[in-house]
């Protein structure tokens, strides 16, 4: 009984299905009953200790797993690259960083403007009133009341309720930049969104995209929005980490490297409320071939491969006030 329990500790921990500890039970149980059916004293061997108790030894496991991916598990997952595409080549003195405290920034306002949590299915509008909210309404940088993802939808035109609209079927990258424009045409404000970084349509590359982004990210005037696996969401911040623990409170010098990560706000209850995401992998999701995805929200799959067909529409979008 303590080794069924202990095992059925160890597999729950490990995430293993229901199906696979049925498994491992029967076997446990045959081996016990062949084991009460060859010892006459099994009565006392509960007095014993845990020694009695029989267990599975590796050979058994082994074949116990075996049965259990032929016969629970016939359908394959697909094999994942775990590795980043895009790498990081620059050295401090290439970006645009004061002293020590300037490697980190969070911009709460931009936080401030995510709905949180969205209705489902509504990060592109949820994302499209953030980034708006933040460059004209009160809570952010302007003087215009805060609106909110129900009210866009009015002024856009569309009569249903929110939660009956398929923003999954409707909402892609030119719909959302147009949301914005149409949103700053309404309130007779100055504006446009273009595409940050995208595979086939920046010719920049991705060191020089990151000398740009801090200076976008720190300027009232401009905001991004990410689309991400089937996702959108809104970058806030970034925090340049220096290669070496020593260099933690130096200021930076013009030959120390670093890793970059940005901060990206999610408006998903079913998510913590920020993602702090490597510069490269962003560029790995943005860049993939249209044969591969990466999910920066799961980073732990790496770059995997698609089980449908369809082109890598992944992309940083920049919304700024003229």
């Amino acid at each position: 009984e303590m080794c069924i329990r202990d095992r059925y500790t160890f597999l729950v921990y490990n995430n293993r299905s229901i199906n696979y500890i049925k498994i491992l039970f029967k076997a446990l149980m045959e081996k016990i009953s062949n084991k009460r059916s060859l010892s006459p004293d099994r009565d006392n061997s509960r007095l014993r200790g845990r020694s009695s108790s029989p267990s599975l030894d590796a050979d058994e496991r082994k074949e116990v797993r075996k049965n259990y991916e032929t016969r629970v598990s016939p359908v394959k997952r697909p094999k994942h690259i775990h590795k980043l595409l895009v790498k990081c080549s620059l050295k401090f003195a290439d970006l645009p960083l004061g002293d020590f405290k300037s490697r980190k920034f969070l911009d709460v306002r931009r936080w401030h403007c995510i709905a949180r949590p969205q209705h489902p299915t509504a990060c592109s509008i949820t994302s499209v009133v953030a980034v708006w909210n933040y460059l004209y309404s009160s809570l952010g940088n302007g003087n215009f009341p805060l609106i909110t993802p129900e009210a866009a939808l009015k002024i856009l035109g569309f009569g249903q309720k929110i939660d009956d609209i398929p923003f999954a079927h409707i909402a892609g990258n030119a719909t959302v930049m147009g949301w914005f424009e149409k949103l700053c045409v309404h309130f007779k404000v100055k504006g446009k969104a273009s595409i940050f970084w995208k595979r086939n349509v920046t010719t920049e590359a991705s060191d020089q995209l990151l000398q740009e982004y801090i200076v976008h990210i720190r300027n009232p005037k401009k905001a991004f929005i990410y689309h991400c696996q089937s996702h959108y969401c809104v970058p806030i911040g970034f925090d340049i980490v220096p290669s070496k623990a020593c260099k933690a409170y130096d200021t930076p010098a013009g030959g120390d490297t670093f890793e970059p990560w940005i901060i990206v706000g999610e408006s998903a209850k079913s998510r913590q409320s920020m993602h702090v995401v490597r510069w490269e992998a962003v560029g790995t999701d943005v860049m993939s071939d249209d044969l591969y995805f990466y999910d920066i929200r799961r980073p732990e799959f790496g770059l995997q491969l698609k089980q449908k067909k369809g082109k890598n529409l992944h992309c940083l979008i920049l919304v700024q006030t003229n």
